[in-house]
């Protein structure tokens, strides 16, 4: 077997993806949405380059 790491990356990323689906259900967790500009937001914001944004206030729309 190659490890991955030997691999082009498109062919160790098949090699991940092929494993995953393969896996067993119950070991598998299901693929969540994801933000992205909200996640860059909140790393910028972490790391102290942005301010934090503003919460919205509990019951407004």
């Amino acid at each position: 077997m190659i490890s991955p790491g030997n691999k082009r990356p498109a062919d160790a990323e098949t090699t991940w993806t092929e494993r995953l689906r393969e896996a067993d259900p119950v070991v598998r967790e299901p693929r969540r949405a994801f933000d992205v500009g909200e996640g860059l937001r909140r790393l910028a914001a972490d790391a102290g380059y942005v301010p934090s944004a503003p919460t919205p206030a509990a019951g407004s729309t």
